[in-house]
């Protein structure tokens, strides 16, 4: 029997993991690359390339884009976050205590209102970093397990059952 509390802080974990390590080049980078396409637009149509390197008044520009895109990136990360954490906050299941027990057939979520089993086969792929255990049942959904329980080796243990049944 595995037993922690979930809180915010996990799901949010797990969404900057997932994030991290799921989101293609264009996605995580398309701001910049947006900005690069308009310093070449600015480049060219200043005319030669040449002087229109050297001209500091595009370099201006194009800085003052670059900062523009930079603020709205952290402004928009920072309004994601605060929304994600009112969701998760509303939602009182999200958050609380939870208690895995498994055997040879099956992994048992309990929160303090609900119970769900899950059949080995339902879990896609495990993955982890520094912190945590991601036990991914669907392309965006996982059961999120601190590595920092009192009870580490039934983890490892349910890791390991879980990792010799994937396909």
């Amino acid at each position: 029997m595995i037993s922690f509390k979930q809180t915010t802080e996990d799901y949010i974990a797990f969404d900057k993991y997932y994030k991290k390590t799921h989101f293609t080049f264009i996605q995580k980078h398309w701001r910049w690359l947006v900005l690069a396409s308009f310093s070449v637009y600015v480049f060219i149509a200043s005319g030669k390339i040449l002087d229109a390197l050297t001209d500091w008044a595009n370099w201006v520009i194009i800085g003052f884009m670059a900062l523009i895109i930079f603020l709205l990136t952290r402004f928009k990360e920072y309004l994601n976050q605060k929304t994600f954490r009112a969701s998760i906050n509303s939602n009182s299941q999200n958050i609380g205590f939870r208690q895995i027990d498994y055997d040879d057939e099956k992994v048992i979520v309990r929160t303090s209102t609900s119970s769900t089993d899950y059949h080995y086969l339902a879990f896609i792929k495990v993955e982890e970093n520094k912190d945590y255990f991601f036990l991914f049942t669907g392309q965006q959904t996982a059961v999120i397990i601190p590595k920092a329980i009192p009870d580490h080796d039934a983890l490892l243990k349910l890791v390991e059952q879980l990792k010799s049944n994937l396909i």
